[in-house]
């Protein structure tokens, strides 16, 4: 019996070695059916590996998703959303590369022989060296605080979507509850095989220890929707009031975190949320999904597709009118 052990392991070892190449070789062919791109047309792209130019800023993002919305990584929506918003010039280079990026994750920069990873940190880097002020082309501000209280109220509000919002809420419903849906509107496959399911379940459980350690993993889901959830829409709507932008007609740096995470909440298809729907249809954040839509015609106005926005929120990913 021990004689034949050594080989049912060479076995498994080969078996799991085959499963992991026809696995990649499947997502590679899926992401390329079933991925387009919606950037607007000036925007410059670049190969993985092709030669850098130092004066150039690189960014690194994974590929788009079919139903419109530039890029399902919310940090990189806010990070280009920022870029855009401020007439930066960027080539995109769209990888998945995490063992490249300086922090292990996405988004991140390359921009003079340096390697910058965190969206917020990309941000504060390039507007001390692009000389870039947060207010200084915020018109038509009808808000009473001065240049250091918007500063200030900026970052807090930054800070409750980027950290609190994004970490709780939408962990909690793209990365748990709703993931098998986040999973299909992100290949285009009606059905999920056993490997994607296996898949699944191993995020679902990282996602639910990463929960537990914000503390949130022990609120029922009740509580994380319509407590938790619903009071961040809350003060993000009193907040916002009837002004255009947060800090009245002229777009700011908090405009393009909020943008970026109340848009990935609410315009994904297939995650028919209780958050995604309070924003879609609750009289209470119309104002929220004004805002949404004004800021994407004002910054997103040139992409190639129109967005999925939510008109129908029981939409398939793989029947949106959106084929190039």
């Amino acid at each position: 019996m021990n004689s034949i052990t050594p080989y049912l392991i060479v076995i498994v070892i080969f078996a799991s070695l085959i499963l992991i190449f026809v696995t990649k070789k499947v997502l590679v062919n899926q992401r390329k059916k079933h991925f387009s791109r919606n950037f607007p047309p000036e925007t410059k792209e670049a190969a993985i590996g092709e030669e850098r130019d130092p004066s150039l800023i690189y960014l690194h993002i994974p590929n788009l998703m079919k139903w419109g919305n530039p890029n399902a990584s919310p940090y990189s929506l806010k990070l280009e959303t920022w870029l855009r918003l401020n007439h930066i010039d960027y080539v995109v280079v769209r990888d998945f590369d995490l063992k490249s990026a300086p922090k292990g994750k996405i988004p991140w920069i390359e921009y003079e022989g340096k390697k910058i990873g965190d969206s917020e940190l990309i941000i504060n880097y390039l507007s001390e060296k692009l000389n870039i002020k947060e207010f200084a082309s915020v018109d038509g501000d009808t808000s009473t605080f001065n240049l250091n209280e918007k500063i200030a109220v900026s970052h807090f509000i930054t800070t409750l979507v980027s950290e609190h919002t994004v970490a709780g809420i939408l962990g909690y419903q793209r990365n748990y509850e709703y993931f098998e849906e986040t999973l299909k509107a992100y290949t285009g496959m009606d059905k999920l095989p056993f490997y994607l399911k296996f898949l699944a379940s191993r995020i679902k459980k990282g996602t639910f220890n990463k929960l537990k350690l914000r503390g949130l993993a022990i609120h029922s889901r009740d509580e994380i929707y319509f407590n938790i959830g619903k009071k961040d829409l809350q003060m993000l709507s009193l907040f916002l009031g009837n002004k255009k932008f947060f800090f009245g007609d002229g777009v700011s740096r908090v405009d393009a975190s909020v943008f970026s995470i109340l848009a990935s909440l609410a315009w994904i298809p297939l995650v028919n949320s209780p958050i995604k729907l309070m924003i879609l249809n609750d009289p209470e954040f119309l104002n929220l999904k004004n805002y949404l839509i004004r800021v994407k015609d004002l910054v997103w106005k040139d992409s190639k597709i129109p967005w999925y926005i939510g008109e129908d929120c029981v939409v398939r990913s793989n029947t949106i009118p959106f084929e190039e």
